[in-house]
């Protein structure tokens, strides 16, 4: 099978996942990465492409962090933020024995959907009103957009990582104009978020503050 005819089948085994502007935008930009292929590709044609095996996903580096640092025996209920439209870290998550939470404006997945049995998905943008406390740990993969106000979260360790170009991800909700990753991080380190390279993510973890400054901290 050709990569065109695994497109096809992609939207074939996703009709929720694409509307009718993104099928054409899609067809029309595999057609051009077939022409002349490039390094830097569309959010569309990546997720076709992690889907079909193309390409590796960063998510996965992600999960192994979250897996080795947060095991599900200590840490087992998952707030999972900006999961996607198909849920795709949340479902990794659940294999992994996590009880997971997964919350998204732009989820496309049904739940009747056999990948995210299990999974409870809440359609909706993360605000500080919505209670943590039933959760063991609060995650977000490429978690711009509410990156502050998981800064703000008690109680509750909270990690997330952050995209490579954050100015073009959307309004951010932290207060200032953001013209490139090295701003967001620091100011980010500003608010007190503890900041981790591993591998090709940046990972802003604050367990470890919550641990020495909130006393109240339970896991």
């Amino acid at each position: 099978m050709d990569i065109i005819q695994k497109l096809e089948r992609y939207i074939r085994e996703n009709p929720n996942l694409l509307n009718n502007e993104e099928k054409n935008k899609i067809r029309k930009e595999l057609f051009e990465y077939v022409k002349e292929p490039k390094q830097m590709i569309d959010d569309l044609l990546q997720e076709f492409f992690i889907y079909s095996g193309i390409m590796e996903p960063y998510e996965n580096e992600f999960l192994k962090y979250i897996i080795e640092r947060y095991p599900v025996k200590e840490f087992p209920k998952v707030l999972e933020i900006a999961t996607g439209k198909t849920c795709s870290l949340a479902q990794k998550l659940k294999q992994n024995g996590y009880k997971v939470t997964a919350m998204d404006p732009n989820i496309r997945i049904s739940s009747s959907d056999s990948r995210v049995k299990g999974i409870k998905l809440l359609k909706r943008r993360f605000t500080l009103d919505f209670s943590v406390l039933p959760y063991n740990i609060v995650i977000g993969y490429n978690a711009c957009p509410v990156a502050g106000t998981l800064l703000k979260i008690k109680g509750r360790p909270t990690v997330f990582t952050i995209c490579d170009a954050p100015e073009t991800d959307g309004k951010l909700d932290i207060g200032v104009d953001i013209s490139s990753k090295n701003e967001f991080i620091a100011e980010l380190e500003k608010r007190n978020g503890s900041i981790k390279k591993v591998g090709e993510l940046t990972i802003v973890d604050n367990s470890r503050i919550l641990e020495i400054n909130d006393m109240s901290y339970q896991r």
